[in-house]
């Protein structure tokens, strides 16, 4: 037994009572192990029945379970043996409190049987279970020579396994109605502690962990609040000997409990459910009315907890703590998706409930033990445990966050819900509460919601005032988180998200991210302060990106990088690169330009940047889908769109008339070649798509350029009267000349 769970959420009450055996003779009428279900120790009418006796039916229980004390057993005068019958102590009176409503007026030599009772009351706890619980403790029930040590920790409050007891619990009194109080917070705040109704719980057989556990759905509150207590389970071998001892592994507490009620109080679970399911089913008109005919016939029997009997268009439910009540419609779909009476909804407590006026719109909604179904025009859905508990107090479907408008989503130990205003996360490892922050709520849905990229909200929104890249904020979520700055917030996710935390996250050198992620097949990268982060782990650094992203990022003509940046000793002068599924991005001191496709087939096979051409000095220039690209020692340019790609280089010597008529020649389309014999004088040319540079001894290199291109060769070219062409062409409001050795042509 350990209190230390009133300070600490994480430990349980009481355990040293989980090992006690109390050996006794089984009654006539004994109950069988067999009859042991682990998730439904004792009903919640049964546990919480606070009038289930009176203080004279309490003294005539205790009298009847011992005859004879015996006082010849006293150690002395400072510990005499007085039985529970006969025990009596002047009380304190206790002040009522959240979880024990009633006050607890003291008064003088009251007996124990008086204690019992009004602690029952003020506490609203059956006496039934006050009285088991003092057994299964210290056997002080049935104790013929009990010593005050047992009066001391009658209940095992404070009292752990593995530490002495805490002596400011001590006292009969103060243990019975600590005990009593405990039950009642376990109720009050379920969130708060290990063991919950409506979900599997791992409980093991005994302290020592070797010697396992097993999954049990606890099938309600007060069953939870027994396993909070005393956290253990029977095994098989203490069930099988039920009235005496099991193995090492075993343990006793909850099965003294259990065993206990039955032979003294009868069944703990309550009785038959068929009565009232049937009254319920004729109340709600029956085969003819709502419900419609009978497609599964009433399954109670004695002794369980809920039963239910099925209809064509719903269900009527019945469970010893709750009564009965119909479930229709789309409510039932619902209702058996979050697993019925046996799920985390626990059993119906209420009829369906209209709600026609309401500032966030008309819906309704029903109530179950540990949920509620609410329906609207955002459709049906069931909110349950700690977020139900969020959204009550933020004013249910009356409040900010409305109605809800998706199913519960968890990851790991956090789940989240979405609404109408937000959404609303809850954290079972920290037991906190947080929403996703309303700067973020646009993106956050953009992105998918609860099912899209970012997933679950683990932790609320937090601000970043120091940082060496600037002050942001950030909120983190299951598969990502969104960073906001003063570029804007911004969700990154999945595989970039963890390469851009292994360099450091906001704070390393990529900064925050400036731009929303960009995927091509699998991998995704994106856009930060410092550069570009994919989730292939490779990075595009700070003075690349903006070349890569003129190129038009993973959609672009580069791809995705395949490599890292790396260095570069060259003829053509010191650089650098970094290759691209696509294409290379190369550095020098000229800039950093992208080279792709074609031309960088032709540009590897002219050698890269080792070779003549040198490197990039400029932009590609791409015109009706061909491109063609300015080196150090030329241009490269494709002929064909076709998929056989040819590109060829621009002779150097043309480079300066290139970079000037470039876009209006298009892509060369034959290497430079040098003019033969020429009465007009020696000199050369080379082809282009829609022009052709001429080069003369006598005058220099001029672009001859379509129409003025079809005249000039249908008079013969530089073999012709006009010869070699000694000025560029000039063009005005559409028309254009240009002047010739021997003339001029217009057009």
């Amino acid at each position: 037994m350990s209190y230390a769970r009133i300070a600490n959420l994480g430990v349980v009450i009481a355990i040293a009572g989980a090992l006690v055996v109390n050996v006794s003779a089984a009654p006539a009428s004994a109950v069988s192990g067999s009859d042991w279900d682990p998730g439904y120790i004792v009903s919640d009418q049964e546990f919480y029945n606070a009038d289930a006796m009176t203080a004279a039916q309490i003294q005539g229980f205790l009298d009847a379970m011992v005859t004879t004390c015996h006082p010849e057993l006293s150690s002395g005068p400072s510990d005499p043996i007085v039985c529970l019958k006969d025990y009596t102590l002047t009380t304190v009176t206790i002040p009522a409190d959240a979880y024990c409503p009633g006050t607890y007026v003291g008064a003088a030599n009251e007996r124990a049987s008086t204690i019992i009772f009004k602690v029952a009351q003020a506490c609203q706890i059956s006496p039934k279970a006050l009285l088991v619980t003092l057994q299964k403790e210290q056997g002080l029930v049935t104790h013929t020579w009990p010593s005050s040590y047992r009066y001391d920790k009658a209940m095992g409050f404070a009292c752990p396994d593995t530490a002495p007891c805490d002596t400011q619990y001590f006292g009969f009194q103060n243990q019975v109605w600590r005990a009593a109080r405990q039950f009642q917070r376990y109720k009050a705040t379920p969130s708060s502690y290990n063991y919950r109704a409506g979900v599997t719980n791992f409980i093991g057989y005994n302290p020592n962990g070797a010697c396992g556990s097993s999954g049990v759905t606890i099938q309600n509150q007060a069953t939870a609040g027994l396993y909070n207590y005393t956290p253990y389970q029977p095994n098989s071998a203490a069930l099988t000997n039920l009235y005496g001892t099991g193995n090492s592994c075993s343990s006793y507490g909850n099965r003294n409990f259990w065993r206990y009620w039955w032979d003294w109080f009868g069944d703990p679970t309550g009785v038959d459910g068929t009565a009232p399911l049937l009254a319920a089913v004729e109340a709600a008109g029956g085969a003819a009315g709502p419900l419609g005919p009978v497609v599964t016939p009433e399954n109670c029997t004695p002794n369980v907890s809920w039963c239910s009997q099925t209809h064509q268009n719903g269900t009527v439910y019945w469970s010893a703590s709750s009564g009965a009540f119909a479930v229709l419609g789309e409510y039932d779909v619902v209702y058996r998706a979050a697993g019925g009476p046996a799920g985390e909804m626990g059993s119906p407590t209420s009829d369906f409930i209209s709600i026609p006026s309401n500032p966030n719109g008309a819906g309704a909604g029903q109530q179950f033990q540990y949920g509620t179904i609410y329906s609207s025009a955002q459709g049906s859905f069931a909110i349950a445990g700690d977020i139900r508990s969020a959204y009550w107090e933020a004013g249910s479907n009356q409040g900010q966050y409305g109605w809800p408008t998706s199913n519960r989503y968890c990851s790991g130990t956090s789940c989240a819900q979405e609404f109408q205003g937000g959404v609303i996360a809850y954290s079972s490892s920290s037991h906190s509460y947080f929403s996703v922050d309303p700067e973020y709520l646009t993106l956050f849905r953009n992105t998918g919601g609860l099912t899209g990229e970012l997933g679950v909200p683990l932790a609320s929104k937090v601000d970043v005032a120091q940082n060496v890249n600037g002050p942001g904020a950030g909120q983190q979520f299951s598969k990502g988180t969104i960073y906001s700055s003063v570029a804007g917030p911004f969700a990154v996710t999945g595989a970039v998200r963890t390469a851009y935390w292994a360099r450091g996250s906001s704070s390393g050198v990529f900064g925050w991210p400036v731009a929303d992620a960009e995927c091509a097949t699998a991998i995704c990268g994106q856009r930060f302060q410092g550069g570009y982060v994919f989730g292939n782990g490779l990075v595009v650094p700070s003075n690349y990106a903006d070349a890569y992203a003129a190129s038009g990022g993973i959609a672009g003509t580069l791809g995705l990088p395949i490599g890292s940046r790396v260095s570069v000793a060259s003829p053509n002068g010191g650089g650098g690169g970094q290759a691209f599924a696509s294409g290379t991005l190369y550095e020098s001191a000229a800039g950093i330009y992208p080279v792709s496709g074609a031309i960088r087939a032709e540009y590897w096979r002219r050698g890269s940047n080792q070779g003549s051409l040198g490197w990039p000095v400029a932009d590609p220039v791409c015109v009706g889908g061909l491109c063609s690209q300015q080196f150090q020692g030329g241009v490269l340019a494709q002929t064909s769109a076709t998929v056989v790609v040819r590109a060829m280089a621009v002779s150097g010597r043309y480079t300066d008339v290139y970079a000037r008529f470039g876009s209006q020649l298009g892509v060369a389309t034959t290497d430079y070649t040098v003019a033969g014999a020429n009465a007009n004088g020696p000199g050369g040319a080379q082809g282009f798509a829609n022009g052709t540079i001429f080069e003369s001894a006598a005058a220099g290199a001029f672009p001859v350029i379509e129409p003025i291109r079809s005249a000039y060769l249908a008079a013969g070219a530089n073999r012709g009267s006009l010869g070699w062409p000694v000025a560029d062409p000039v063009c005005v409001g559409g028309l254009c000349s240009q002047q010739f050795q021997g003339g001029s042509i217009s057009r």
